[in-house]
């Protein structure tokens, strides 16, 4: 349980937390609750409390320096870092999914539905997942210098969790396209590794960049940018 402080004291349940994220109603979280049933009107209440939390600390999760600069609640800042990296983790099937996607436009809503429906995921959480992807693409693509650390910096994630969205982001920007027939056999831990062998090896690194200093065509040091 964590504490924060809005008006008055209150408690993030962390499972009705994972609840929300899931994509679960009020009403579908009450239930998986202890003492639900003994006292639904009670567990209930407190559910519609914890929603209307979450619906207060949202606004700050999707600018993640505002989360840590707020000072209206007690959260500790380790407790932030979870909920943080709670917010902005994927579900394994919606990764499959989602790899080779156009970050760069909205998804339509019936794109987002055929995802939520293949991968099993909640249509609410594939809909963070999917805005959470764009809203960092949008931030970082025109970013120079190592990716990953510039995702851990500006969203203040885990390195682990931000070199995961460097690798998404990298397979966008570059656009491959990954729904042949060919490719189906591909986990997503497949396409990861690749992606995280081609950003390693085939893109400008710090030492090109450093090489090409006293040239006519110096070049930034960038894991977007294929060399």
């Amino acid at each position: 349980v964590l504490e924060v402080w809005i008006d008055t004291p209150m408690d993030v349940n962390t499972d009705v937390f994972m609840h929300w994220l899931y994509g679960y109603t009020e009403h579908e979280s009450a239930p998986k609750l202890p003492d639900s049933k003994s006292y639904p009107a009670e567990v209930l209440q407190d559910v519609h409390d914890q929603y209307h939390l979450f619906a207060y600390l949202e606004k700050l999760l999707q600018s993640p320096a505002s989360l840590f600069q707020d000072v209206s609640n007690s959260l500790s800042p380790r407790s932030r870092k979870w909920i943080l990296n709670k917010y902005y983790d994927f579900d394994a099937a919606f990764v499959k999914e989602i790899l080779g996607k156009n970050l760069a436009n909205r998804m339509k809503k019936d794109n987002i539905e055929d995802v939520s429906a293949r991968c099993g995921v909640t249509l609410r959480s594939c809909r963070r997942q999917v805005e959470n992807l764009r809203r960092m693409f949008k931030a970082v693509e025109d970013n120079r210098g190592p990716l990953a650390a510039n995702i851990a910096s500006t969203f203040c994630l885990d390195d682990g969790l931000a070199q995961l969205y460097a690798r998404i982001i990298f397979i966008s920007y570059q656009r491959f396209t990954l729904d042949k027939r060919r490719l189906s056999a591909l986990t997503a831990d497949d396409t990861m590794f690749a992606a995280d062998q081609l950003m390693r090896h085939w893109t400008i690194t710090e030492a090109a960049a450093a090489a090409s200093s006293n040239t006519a065509h110096p070049v930034v040091a960038s894991d977007m940018e294929m060399d």
